[in-house]
């Protein structure tokens, strides 16, 4: 019998099945809840509409794509709201400055990767505990946004930075959401196919034996806020293309759902586990709930009831899921005692 040869095509079919074998619990689920949503609401399937759904959450992706690599390493990120918040006055008062969309773009980069590496250097190398220094750092940030604006919005008048967030692509497809895939794309490739994604993962499963075998611990958590921080610069650029605007009070509740996207993505707080992927359906499915809540006018405060039942039932499944597998040897075992006893019998 002839195998078929190992050729690109093979290569991209195999990586594409096991991503859906990985993921086939979320994408189930978003399937029943579009389907759910357009069965009450007609508009719900409407080209528009989905296209508004990922133009929405394109900046929740890319929160949740940083924030889903922190999870792995066991810490959390409590400042990326701020962040946000921060890098996008920074745009703006570059954009001000300069008038160069392209420098505007890279500088805010950079303030996002340094806030990342406070962060960062802050847990690795001082010890901190990432939630106590991620919450300083939410109100220092803040603080700062607030301080260089004298607490009001800085507006922008730019047509590149605009075309970022409002323009459309191969024709209706949202620019940031395009944006948005090639980041998927690199964090997956990093994560799957480099030194540095094992050496993080490594450090998720457990950092000892990650030291012993010689992975630069410190580094990787490093690296992995400073990652988190870029993510929230290249937010904030898609933000102020779509508001026109850099806005100091911005970014309030981000962290949330960074953190409810990645864990119903599948990412598991000291477990190690956790995806590109799973991160950018995770933001998809927090945004189609949102959608359809909307569409169905439903009160604003049974929205949040909603939405904390959902993160709380799918956490709930994923710890008892890993718990089973985890456990799967010694029910495996016990049974066969048990068996093994009523036989004697």
């Amino acid at each position: 019998m002839e195998h078929e040869p190992i050729t690109a095509n093979r290569l991209s079919r195999e990586t594409m099945k096991r991503v859906v074998g990985e993921k086939v619990g979320i994408i189930a689920g978003i399937i029943l809840l579009c389907l759910f949503f357009a069965w009450l609401s007609p508009n719900f399937l409407n080209t528009s509409n989905l296209f508004n759904i990922t133009r929405q959450q394109s900046i929740y992706v890319l929160l949740a794509l940083g924030m889903t690599q922190i999870i792995i390493i066991g810490n959390i990120d409590l400042s990326v709201g701020s962040c946000v918040a921060l890098c996008s006055v920074s745009c703006a008062l570059f954009l001000r400055e300069v008038n160069n969309a392209f420098l505007a773009i890279l500088l805010t980069l950079a303030v996002g990767a340094f806030l990342g590496f406070i962060n960062g250097a802050a847990v690795a190398y001082f010890k901190m505990p990432p939630y106590i220094v991620t919450l300083a750092t939410a109100t220092a940030f803040k603080g700062v946004a607030m301080l260089i604006t004298g607490g009001y919005p800085v507006n922008v008048d730019n047509t590149a930075i605009s075309s970022i967030g409002r323009d459309n692509v191969f024709g209706n497809i949202p620019t940031p959401f395009i944006i948005v895939l090639a980041f998927v794309a690199v964090t997956w490739v990093i994560l799957n196919r480099t030194k540095l994604g094992r050496h993080i993962y490594a450090v998720g499963g457990n950092r000892e034996a990650a030291h012993l075998a010689g992975v630069n611990v410190n580094g990787v958590i490093t690296y992995v806020h400073v990652m988190s921080g870029l993510l929230c610069g290249a937010a904030a650029i898609i933000l102020v293309g779509r508001l026109a605007t850099g806005a100091p009070n911005t970014g309030t509740g981000y962290e949330g759902q960074a953190i409810s996207a990645a864990v119903i993505g599948g990412a598991v707080f000291g477990m190690g586990t956790g995806t590109a992927v799973g991160a950018l359906l995770g933001a998809l499915f927090i945004g189609i709930l949102n959608n359809g809540m909307t569409l169905l006018r439903l009160s604003t405060y049974w929205q949040d009831v909603v939405r904390g039942c959902v993160i709380f039932l799918v956490v709930l499944f994923s710890v008892i899921s890993t718990s089973v597998k985890g456990n799967k040897n010694i029910l495996k075992s016990t049974f066969s005692w048990v068996k093994g006893k009523l036989g004697k019998r």
